[in-house]
């Protein structure tokens, strides 16, 4: 049921009532590693061998947590010992060459084992030193004997070919011919009767192959097959939750429908295929279950760009009509695809569809963002013991060159080109896909000098969302919102491992924040520190406000992103489960100024993403602005203040967002000294100053004193600051 930690109690009574007991320490070690608790997972292991020295799965389940440390040497000697007492176990020897894989020469404190001495060939590491894993395990699975286990490692002897022929265009070709033999090898035995799943991953494989070779029809007869083949699957499970699990797990396979059509030449249908296998994924994410699942055509999708708004601008030197534009990722197993959407043209183009047509095996930058997505991660690491994130500071340090790194993989200028630089475009819609809703993509564009700073960037979760969006308010919203619910600090706690409770820092500034900005607003409902409970939280969201701003904490739960939340008073939460039984269509905005309440960590997304923005919109909000990062508290204060400001003089709220955006960039220590000057005579000039007004004042007056210390200027230019704030919605 995946509820690890009660998993885990019940080891432990075990344990306490059967000190010898093996299996229990072995499973408790399980449930601590699906925990991502891998150095007491290894405890458990260790312990459970101690008890029985023989115990091959013990020594397997510990080389699989080494592994997801990165001890790979330290890894592959758990699974030499593991082959020692069985040497059929057809999953030591496949993950034992994904750990020789992981590193180019052997650097291991231990001596050969016993296995590496009878084949010198497993001292090898990188590419040679899987392939010698694989081919020795195949000695002891036969095809007759251990018809699984033949078909995995072919598969994996398949995967090692076909990964390395998306890093080396020298022997691409050769090692496609290679991973096409043994992928239709290990199709022998993991037949759709005997391992329908299993054929399906080979299946999507191989498609992947087949678009390589450039033989479009053998792939989209494989894929019609798998596709048939997953409709029954789903069909035939006894429970919903097995069904969700399966049409998520293939999402990806139904996805290489898009690059069928594109390369077929039919863009159009390429950009239908991949809105209804977006909307079908959030449908199975949100509820479930894929009934009723919107899929907009080309006519209705194009109307997000066509659409008639009224005039706005980011500047102050007039008003100009309103004009949009779109950019529509896909990701693929097998490519990036990159839909561009332009108002006055008749059809979406896809970026470098010329060179489909050389042969080439264009994949779009694919590999490439892999490679840059896998260095974020590692870079930046999250806290397992806390919600909050923990940012390494190589990370942030580096942060500027990853994003023009990022800029290059998906060719933004190219972009620019394609959208004539955005000139004359006011409005620029960002869809993306997967893994790129972790990335702050509207700062590759903000970056770039080309971009006009009179176009607003904001962001869908597809098309659908953004058509239901605007039929349940045609006009675009601009004019002060009448009232607001301002939740501030609550005093929230989290429960460590080992049950004790914690309280979580209140964020600095937040409640001068939340003051300044209720102040714009002629009604506002205010709940502060204790007051912020589940239940009043509840029941003030029901009330008629236009919007809510939200000073905390917040989190993202990758393993069951409905369970993403916003921390509340002591343990409660606000979760996405919650969010979508409201009715929330009244509100044009959710501000929440805090920490990761988009999507960041290490997990690759396989289907799509949900997580509290889309929760919100599903919930009929208009647009929800979130941080992608843990947010330094200064800059967050500024950038809210600042984008609230914008809204009082009514620009729309990409406008606003984007001109904040901007401002925070470029700001200097002497523009913000005098915009302090400016707000502190504001909040003088109150007939009648509070006690919160002094305070607000007195903590101005600081901020512009500590200028002089800053070094930098602009002193927030660094995209740290600024580029962690995302908009969804209108």
């Amino acid at each position: 049921l995946g509820q690890y930690e009660e998993a885990i109690a019940s080891y432990n009574e075990a344990i306490r009532l059967q000190p010898d007991f093996a299996v229990a320490y072995n499973n408790r070690g399980i449930a601590q590693r699906n925990l991502g608790q891998h150095e007491e997972a290894i405890a458990s292991y260790n312990e459970a061998i101690r008890l029985q020295p023989d115990y091959a799965v013990a020594y397997f389940n510990r080389g699989n947590a080494q592994d997801n440390l990165g001890q790979y040497e330290e890894a592959i000697a758990s699974f030499d010992c593991a082959l020692t007492w069985k040497r059929d176990l057809w999953q030591a020897w496949t993950n034992r060459g994904n750990a020789a894989g992981k590193v180019q020469t052997r650097n291991s404190p231990y001596l050969p084992s016993a296995l590496a001495i009878q084949n010198s060939n497993l001292n090898q590491r990188g590419f040679e030193g899987k392939l010698a894993s694989y081919e020795e395990g195949l000695k002891y699975c036969q095809q007759d004997t251990h018809p699984e286990g033949w078909g995995m490692l072919h598969y994996c002897i398949g995967n090692a070919y076909y990964s390395r022929s998306r890093l080396d265009a020298r022997r691409r070709r050769q090692d496609w011919h290679a991973a096409f033999t043994h992928y239709n090898r290990a199709l022998e035995t993991l037949t759709e009767t005997a391992y329908p799943e299993t054929h399906l991953e080979v299946l999507r494989q191989l498609i992947g192959v087949l678009l390589g070779l450039e033989e479009t029809e053998q792939a989209q007869e494989l894929q019609r097959r798998g596709a048939d083949l997953l409709r029954r699957l789903v069909e035939d499970c006894a429970g919903s939750g097995k069904q969700r699990q399966l049409a998520l797990k293939f999402a990806d396979f139904n996805q290489l429908t898009v690059d069928l059509w594109v390369r077929r030449g039919d863009v159009v249908r390429g950009l239908e295929v991949a809105e209804a296998g977006k909307n079908a994924c959030l449908s199975w994410l949100f509820w479930g279950r894929s009934e009723a699942v919107r899929e907009p055509d080309w006519q209705q999708i194009r109307q997000l760009v066509r659409r008639e708004m009224p005039p706005n601008s980011l500047g102050k030197g007039g008003f100009i009509t309103s004009t949009t534009a779109a950019v529509y990722w896909h990701l693929s197993p097998y490519a990036l695809r990159t839909f561009i959407l332009k108002p006055d043209a008749p059809f979406p183009t896809v970026l470098g569809e010329s060179r489909f047509r050389e042969g080439s095996g264009y994949m779009g930058n694919l590999p490439e963002l892999e490679e840059w997505s896998a260095q974020w991660n590692r870079q930046y690491r999250r806290d397992k013991g806390s919600k909050l994130s923990a940012l390494a500071a190589d990370w942030r340090g580096s942060l500027p060159q990853q994003l023009d790194r990022l800029g290059e993989i998906l060719q933004i200028e190219a972009i620019l080109a394609e959208l004539e630089d955005c000139q004359g475009c006011d409005r620029l819609l960002l869809f993306p896909h997967k893994d790129l809703h972790r990335f702050p993509l509207h700062a590759l564009f903000l970056n770039c000098d080309r971009f006009p700073r009179t176009c607003a960037i904001a962001y869908l979760p597809s098309a659908a969302f953004g058509l239901g969006l605007w039929a349940s308010s045609p006009g675009e919203e601009t004019g002060e919102m009448p009232s607001v619910l301002s939740l501030q600090n609550p005093d929230s706690q989290i429960t460590d491992t080992e049950g004790t409770r914690k309280s979580l820092e209140p964020l600095p500034a937040a409640d001068m924040e939340s003051h300044i900005i209720s102040r714009r607003f002629a009604r506002v409902t205010r709940l502060a520190e204790k007051q912020v409970t589940a239940e009043a939280v509840k029941s003030a969201l029901r009330q008629s406000h236009a919007g809510m701003h939200f000073t905390g904490h917040g989190y993202y739960e990758f393993t069951d992103p409905l369970a993403s939340a916003l921390c509340l008073s002591g343990c409660d939460r606000l979760t996405v489960r919650d969010i979508l039984q409201l009715n929330l269509s009244g509100y044009r905005l959710i501000s929440l100024s805090a920490c990761e309440t988009a999507v960041s960590g290490n997990p690759t997304i396989t289907s799509e993403y949900v997580g509290l923005s889309s929760g919100f919109l599903r919930s009929g909000v208009s647009a929800v602005l979130s941080t992608l990062w843990q947010v330094q508290s200064d800059a967050s204060t500024l950038f809210f203040l600042y984008f609230y400001q914008q809204l009082h003089q009514e620009y729309p709220t990409p406008v606003a967002f984007t001109a904040a955006q901007h401002w925070l960039k470029t700001v200097t220590r002497e523009d913000l000294a005098q915009w302090y000057r400016q707000l502190i005579a504001e909040l003088s000039q109150t007939p009648h100053p509070r006690d919160a007004d002094w305070a607000c004042i007195d903590y101005l007056e600081a901020c512009a004193e500590n200028l002089a210390t800053i070094e930098k200027n602009p002193p927030y230019a660094d995209p740290y600051h600024w580029a962690t704030f995302t908009l969804y919605g209108r």
